[in-house]
């Protein structure tokens, strides 16, 4: 699979496409077929070097919308269901989207109903994210 490999921080010279192995599911990881992303200002951040806690070599990209590929031995998920993943450490404690195939623990990953194309999904979860977010912090209520 193709992956876009950061091997050290800097400017985008530093994104390499590299082949990698598409990952294996185990016990609680369920594999994924990202099929969209979006790209965020804090990538490019993480991209520079500003993300002290991220490891190079990583793949970056916290939000992808796909297909499960593998699922984990005991998920919830089935082969071919339309999922989406945010943050927990994707992209940052672990590789992220920026890949055809993705590792995720199943407990970030979110089953998807809604049928759009997924560039049109994967437009959706960090703004959905952001919104709910700055609604709990307002504490919007009802009324």
């Amino acid at each position: 699979m193709r992956s876009v490999v950061i091997n050290e921080p800097g400017d985008s010279s530093v994104l390499k496409i590299e082949e990698r192995p598409i990952p294996k599911a185990d016990a609680t990881h369920t594999v994924i077929h990202i099929k969209a992303f979006g790209i965020h200002r804090y990538e490019v951040l993480t991209r520079a070097g500003g993300s002290p806690s991220v490891k190079f070599p990583r793949v970056i990209g916290v939000e992808a919308v796909g297909e499960v590929s593998e699922p984990a031995e005991n998920s919830k998920f089935t082969k071919g269901q339309r999922v989406l993943v945010i943050n927990g450490g994707f992209g940052r404690e672990f590789d992220g989207s920026y890949q055809e195939y993705a590792l995720v623990p199943d407990d970030l990953l979110f089953a998807v109903d809604y049928d759009v194309d997924w560039q049109i999904l994967a437009q959706y979860p960090e703004n959905f994210y952001t919104a709910f977010g700055a609604m709990k912090m307002t504490r919007v209520k009802k009324g």
